[in-house]
């Protein structure tokens, strides 16, 4: 979990903004990430900000659309 809040906070999204509890069940995820024996990723949004959780990891999930285009 606490990748996770680092992770929000690196997209600039402070502590006093949001609860995670409000967004996720933290204690499921928790227990579905460690005891899965297949590949899991879990996906959410917290404050408009996109993440993929898996056992290994948390990745800011962006958007195609958001990306400019190369000129």
């Amino acid at each position: 979990m606490v990748d996770i809040i680092e992770t929000l906070e690196a997209c600039g999204v402070g502590q006093d903004e949001y609860q995670l509890y409000d967004s996720i069940d933290v204690e499921a995820l928790e227990e579905l990430l460690n005891s899965s024996t297949e590949d899991v990723e879990v996906q959410f949004t917290v404050k408009g900000v996109r993440l993929a959780v898996t056992p290994e990891s948390v990745d800011v999930l962006i958007d195609r659309e958001s990306i400019p285009p190369n000129p």
